[in-house]
């Protein structure tokens, strides 16, 4: 436990992730969220299944599928598993400390049991959720996938999983509080008769120690020596309208003199469906990278037509990179 002094009426957090901390995408959200509640004061203990970078140092980190940097392969067991794992650890430690915590903090998938503690012994209880309500996922994937005539690998995220959706459904549920950060995801949980009250707007951002434009001058000279430059940074499937960017590409008409820059590790079936499209002037499938940031600082205009989404952690990024 750390010898940080707090204040009598500092707000006692149990956060609860089932992931690794600091370790890209939601876990990076996840590690600023702990820093950020730590530094307004409040008293956090973290429940997580690893971690990549260490919180706030007035934090208290439990570890939940790893001892020390020794981690248990997600792979090993699945991440439904390992989900399933985690909570269970977590709801029988809230159940070993029924008054320590004023509130519980928890990711979907994740957090069912510990939800149900929760609320037996009074804690205010808020989900986090990183995306639209999983059933309006599903049936937009589900139609595009449809109009392309693809299908997609039976493992991914938003193939239709039953037990997913309906263990999900049962954490809306359990969670005192929906925390949405776009009112794009509010809209799906009303659209399913979620009432406003349980649904709380926030707002994700960026690490701008990481995500910073270039100089100027630099900037200068890149557009003087070369045409416009389109990103596109994000996952490799329907739901993220990269079809619809390579149209609009193709029909702009300005593959001779610039250049779109696909970033994305793209599921077989669909880069198949793209195969005409990628092969037009101009456009340069180089798949994933460790470091967006660079491509981004590269880049003109950030392109991400997507379907469906819960608040685009990387348009959020390009903005700060200097991307339009």
């Amino acid at each position: 436990m750390n010898d940080r002094k707090y204040s009598r009426d500092a707000l006692r957090v149990l956060y609860s992730f089932p992931h690794r901390i600091g370790a890209g995408r939601i876990c990076d959200t996840a590690f600023h969220q702990i820093n950020g509640l730590a530094e307004a004061g409040a008293r956090v203990t973290v429940l997580a299944a690893s971690y990549a970078r260490v919180p706030h140092r007035d934090v208290e980190l439990w570890l939940t599928l790893a001892a020390g940097r020794v981690r248990i392969p997600v792979r090993w067991i699945g991440r439904d598993r390992a989900c399933g794992w985690h909570d269970q650890l977590v709801a029988a430690w809230l159940g070993r400390h029924p008054f320590q915590y004023d509130v519980f903090h928890g990711w979907p998938l994740g957090s069912l049991a510990s939800l149900r503690v929760a609320s037996k012994l009074g804690i205010r209880s808020f989900l986090e959720r990183p995306n639209a309500h999983t059933a309006h996922a599903y049936e937009v994937t589900r139609a595009e996938c449809e109009r392309l005539n693809i299908r997609l690998p039976h493992d991914h995220d938003h193939a239709f999983n039953r037990a997913r959706l309906e263990r999900e459904e049962m954490e809306y549920r359990a969670a005192d509080y929906l925390l949405c950060p776009s009112d794009f995801v509010s809209n799906t949980f009303t659209m399913r008769g979620f009432s406003e009250c349980q649904l709380i707007r926030h707002h994700y951002g960026f690490d701008d120690g990481r995500f910073f434009p270039v100089e100027p001058i630099i900037q200068r000279e890149h557009e003087a020596s070369s045409g416009i430059v389109a990103l596109f940074a994000g996952s490799g499937e329907p739901r993220k309208g990269l079809h619809f960017a390579l149209q609009a590409w193709q029909r702009a008409g300005v593959g001779r003199s610039g250049r779109f820059v696909i970033c994305s590790n793209l599921i077989p079936a669909y880069r198949d469906a793209l195969s005409p499209w990628l092969q037009q002037p101009g456009v340069e499938l180089i798949g994933p990278t460790d470091s967006p940031e660079q491509a981004m600082r590269q880049a003109d205009v950030l392109i991400l037509p997507s379907l469906e989404e819960g608040s685009a952690l990387v348009t959020y990024e390009a903005i700060g990179s200097g991307c339009v």
